[in-house]
């Protein structure tokens, strides 16, 4: 909300330069996140990579996208702690944090959870087998899921963005 005393309350428009800048700094912090945890992934990580993926297909069978969200966060945090930059985990977050209020509005959760957990799925098995470069692509298609929701968003409802933007 923009607050403006004894005038007016707002929705914040969204700046499609913020967003912008959200989505690089998050992709590159993922893109070295994952390059990371493909050369230090071992047993007991790949073990955990299974089971995150397992608890996300059960979820997602189940009907229960609640779910699915934190455990999408799980999912990101465990490959930050595999690649030993746990800290890089809060810089993810923020950046997404940013651009969540954007994607909610143009959301189909039934259609996008099979596909983000197969993206998931792309990304642990590269990042099991040592292989930084398939994980980094798998990683930059499964943060390019938005582009076309963003692109939608900003044709049909130039409104929410900032005038500038227009």
């Amino acid at each position: 909300l923009l607050i403006r005393p004894q005038r007016a309350t707002e929705v914040k428009r969204f700046s499609t330069r913020e967003i912008e800048k959200s989505r690089f700094v998050r992709a590159s912090v993922e893109k070295e996140v994952l390059r990371r945890a493909a050369e230090r992934c071992d047993i007991v990580n790949a073990a955990q990579l299974d089971a995150a993926l397992l608890q996300q297909e059960a979820v997602v069978a189940a009907g229960d996208y609640d779910a699915f969200g934190a455990l999408d966060y799980d999912f990101h945090k465990t490959l930050c702690a595999i690649a030993g930059v746990e800290y890089a985990f809060d810089v993810i977050m923020s950046e997404k944090s940013k651009v969540d209020r954007l994607c909610v509005l143009g959301m189909d959760k039934e259609s996008r959870m099979p596909e983000l957990v197969s993206d998931h799925r792309a990304i642990a098995e590269a990042v099991k087998a040592h292989d930084s470069e398939t994980a980094i692509a798998a990683g930059v298609l499964h943060l390019s899921r938005l582009d076309e929701t963003i692109e939608r968003i900003s044709k049909n409802n130039a409104n929410y963005f900032e005038p500038e933007d227009r």
